[in-house]
């Protein structure tokens, strides 16, 4: 693996490249493609003038898609592109050139605290269209191992795109003085033991008690079970918490009971896919409570899950405590009166 440093994005890919003889480069330019759209969505969000039409998180989205859509769909790269909020794939100009892969986006989570200046990203899968199939919304159903790619623009004090192409997760700064994304963080490493984790305590009436078990564990500190301090964050940005983890460790937590989904839960194919295959590749795990994200069978396009994700100590432990844990449990902490009961 090269070495970061005054390195580009197109050094680090056209490093990859060479380790596949059979490679045509159509992969790399795809991903500038996205890195290019990313940019100028990084420049539309930071110019104030630009801040007052991209008010709204329904109109910063529609905005959003028109960048990617202009910049990929035509690019002879795709033959396909699916939005997390449309449901229904668009495609090439009839009669322009297509190339073999698929793309899923998430345009810009995290739209609706852009006016509290709070980070925001662009999430994307690439997965390969198999030859003579004819795409339907059927056939951006994959699982987490079938990406080519997967990655995430941060916008935020700083934007970073971070990716994998299945050799490690790196991180790569833009520098506004060139218009580069340039390699600042090479091969990601979630550390394996955190003291801090990231749930919405809101939501607790939801959790199973697997998930109240292990949230009370760690509120408990050092006079509990985990014998340590622990700390509890919530963002409310899938990005923002992914960004964290990946530099600092952690554990985000987005539970579902059962087969009940509620608002704010991520779906499989543009939030949990993506994000699971950069944390595994950075040495952490991402599982849905019960099982790896990669083992989820596809129910469709939309499905929602329960999405556990960071240092794998801790998604091993509360996967443990899923098996053990199956009856209602006694929550000391989250009780009939919540956080603060007495």
């Amino acid at each position: 693996m090269m070495s970061s440093g005054d390195h580009s994005l197109e050094d680090f890919l056209l490093e990859e490249r060479k380790k596949h003889s059979h490679a045509t480069g159509e992969l790399n330019g795809l991903i500038f493609s996205i890195a290019r759209a990313c940019k100028i969505i990084a420049k539309n969000i930071a110019m104030g003038e630009r801040l007052e039409t991209m008010r709204g998180e329904v109109r910063a989205s529609q905005q959003t898609q028109e960048i990617i859509v202009e910049t990929l769909l035509n690019s002879g790269r795709i033959d396909g592109m699916i939005f997390s909020d449309l449901s229904e794939p668009l495609f090439p100009d009839q009669g322009a050139q297509t190339g073999k892969y698929l793309v899923l986006v998430g345009a810009l989570e995290g739209s609706n605290d852009l006016e509290i200046n709070a980070s925001a990203g662009t999430v994307f899968s690439i997965v390969r269209k198999g030859e003579r199939e004819q795409v339907t919304t059927d056939t951006f159903c994959r699982s987490s191992s079938e990406q080519i790619c997967a990655g995430y623009v941060i916008y935020g004090p700083v934007t970073m795109l971070v990716i994998t192409v299945g050799d490690g997760t790196h991180g790569f700064t833009l520098d506004p003085s060139i218009g580069e994304f340039v390699f600042t963080h090479p091969n990601l490493s979630v550390v394996e033991n955190t003291n801090n984790f990231a749930i919405n305590s809101a939501n607790s009436r939801f959790w199973s008690p697997a998930i109240k078990r292990y949230v009370d564990e760690c509120i408990a500190g050092d006079s509990g079970s985990r014998g340590r301090e622990f700390s509890m964050r919530w963002i409310d940005s899938l990005i923002s918490e992914t960004h964290r983890i990946l530099l600092r460790g952690g554990v985000f937590m987005n539970p579902m009971d059962g087969e009940t989904s509620r608002p704010g839960q991520a779906k499989l194919h543009y939030h949990a896919n993506p994000i699971a295959m950069l944390i595994e590749q950075a040495g952490g795990a991402a599982s849905n409570g019960n099982c790896r994200i990669t083992d989820i069978e596809s129910k469709g396009i939309d499905q929602q899950i329960g999405f556990i994700f960071g240092s794998k100590e801790e998604i091993i432990r509360i996967e443990e405590y899923h098996q053990e844990t199956a009856e209602k449990y006694d929550a000391p902490l989250f009780g009939d009166r919540g956080l603060f009961r007495d």
